[in-house]
């Protein structure tokens, strides 16, 4: 057992959209990051990340109308009309 090494897997849920014309296709991945950190001079870094996709797919899917109790919620964007440019 090393004090400066830490291994560490996370699970995420993948969802990316693709625009195409009036086309919108929507995939959803289920992934882990395995990693190993390391602690450098005080600071722990990711020394090492390998990125496995347990299981994945595509859906042609329709246009988020902004309905339904997700409505309050503040839409992102891809571009400077983002919030995180409100700072």
């Amino acid at each position: 057992m090393h004090a400066d090494v830490a291994h560490v897997e996370t699970y995420a849920i993948v969802v990316q959209e693709k625009h195409a014309g009036e086309d919108i296709r929507q995939l959803i991945a289920h992934s882990r990051y395995i990693d190993r950190f390391e602690k450098r001079d005080g600071d722990w870094r990711t020394a090492h990340r390998v990125v496995v996709t347990d299981s994945a797919r595509t859906d042609a899917v329709a246009p988020w109308q902004g309905t339904s109790p997700i409505s309050s919620l503040t839409r992102g964007t891809r571009d400077h009309t983002d919030p995180v440019f409100r700072r």
